[in-house]
């Protein structure tokens, strides 16, 4: 289950999707740098990234979101925080989500969702969708987690 960025080359393949690399350690991912925070053991962990890095022209901070089981991370969602521009106010957008295919439909990736959305009270979801994303959103909805779409 995932949300991920534009594609590359503008058509999706298997690989685009394989997001499990979010799982890893903080500090560990080279696709968010400046990342700290402690591993848990059980639970939701938040690793922020650092506010005070220089940010390329590319990047965003945010903070990752990891649900553990027995020191297992299961699921994990990556907020990214976008600045105001002349066309948009600033926002938070989940920008990445993956959950480990043995624990899909347990409502993790929901929880990491909710936990998220304390910090992020105005929290949106990205609007480039894997299938299984696009699932995951119409369950938020129906949630009443995020407005209902209409397109």
């Amino acid at each position: 289950m995932l949300i991920r960025r534009a594609h590359t080359s503008g058509r999706p393949n298997h690989d685009d999707y394989d997001l499990h690399w979010l799982l890893a350690d903080p500090g560990e991912l080279e696709q968010i740098p400046g990342e700290t925070g402690c591993l848990i053991h059980n639970g939701i962990a938040v690793y922020p990234s650092s506010p005070d890095r220089e940010w390329d022209e590319d990047e965003h901070p945010g903070r990752r979101y990891v649900h553990y089981a027995d020191g297992r991370p299961l699921a994990a969602l990556r907020v990214t925080q976008y600045p105001a521009t002349r066309r948009r106010p600033a926002r938070s957008v989940v920008v990445w989500i993956w959950t480990e295919e043995d624990q899909r439909g347990k409502g993790l990736a929901t929880a990491l969702f909710a936990r998220a959305k304390d910090d992020y009270p105005n929290l949106s979801v990205g609007s480039d969708r894997s299938p299984a994303g696009a699932g995951w959103v119409t369950r938020l909805e129906d949630l009443g987690l995020v407005p209902r779409t209409t397109w």
